[in-house]
């Protein structure tokens, strides 16, 4: 894994062959196991891991979320083909989502570029903090028959 941009001209931020299969093997098990994103635990592992060989500070988060959004195009391509073959996609709904995924995606990441990376830290708690509160507490939105509409 290379840092790109600013982290790229300061340091070549690398994980151990040995610890990045460790800690891919434990997301997917996790994520395999329990249905939950990678992205949770693959984070803060990541982070540690470049803390561990010394990165420096100000990019390590940067550089691991970037890792956790790059490793999300093959995991969500493998999901979709597999939900795929049991017909529990639809693709109309999929279609609709799509260009606010895209959009919200690109916004997303031109913002946490320019977060320092103690704010940005807690932003990403607070979130992990919600969703697992949320899995535990099993809060749910009121169920209806209807999907939203085009604007939402």
């Amino acid at each position: 894994m290379r840092a790109r941009g600013r982290a790229a001209s300061t340091t070549a931020t690398t994980v151990a062959p040995a610890a990045a299969v460790a800690i891919g093997a434990f997301i997917g098990f996790f994520a395999g196991m329990l249905g939950m994103g990678g992205g949770g635990i693959q984070v803060p592992l990541t982070t540690m891991a470049f803390a561990a060989q010394g990165f420096p500070h100000e990019h390590m988060l940067h550089v691991a979320l970037g890792t956790a959004m790059a490793t999300v195009i093959f995991t969500s391509v493998s999901s979709l083909r597999a939900h795929d073959r049991h017909g529990a996609v639809s693709w109309a709904v999929l279609r609709r989502l799509l260009p606010g995924i895209v959009l919200g995606t690109g916004l997303g990441t031109l913002l946490a570029r320019h977060i320092p990376t103690f704010p940005l830290a807690v932003i990403f708690v607070v979130l992990v903090l919600y969703m697992a509160s949320s899995m535990l507490f099993n809060w749910k939105p009121e169920p209806t028959r209807q999907l939203p509409g085009t604007t939402g």
